[in-house]
């Protein structure tokens, strides 16, 4: 479960700088704190689907459920 998160947390901070968002105007995009975001992308904490709705949409991306 740890290796899907990273991969997540990964992708996401990929799509952030592809992107050129950076974590601070990410941070106001989605109303957390700059250190959380930056936390998040390492791994630090686990996000709830609000916030990682909320992550999403700012960078232009969207959840999706797939089968294995």
């Amino acid at each position: 479960m740890i290796e899907n998160r990273k991969k997540l947390v990964s992708i996401l901070a990929q799509a952030r700088k592809e992107k050129k968002i950076s974590q601070r105007k990410l941070a106001q995009l989605t109303g957390l704190p700059q250190a959380y975001i930056c936390r998040v992308e390492n791994g630090v904490f686990s996000v709830g689907i609000d916030v990682l709705i909320k992550i999403c949409d700012s960078i232009g991306k969207k959840i999706e459920i797939v089968d294995k």
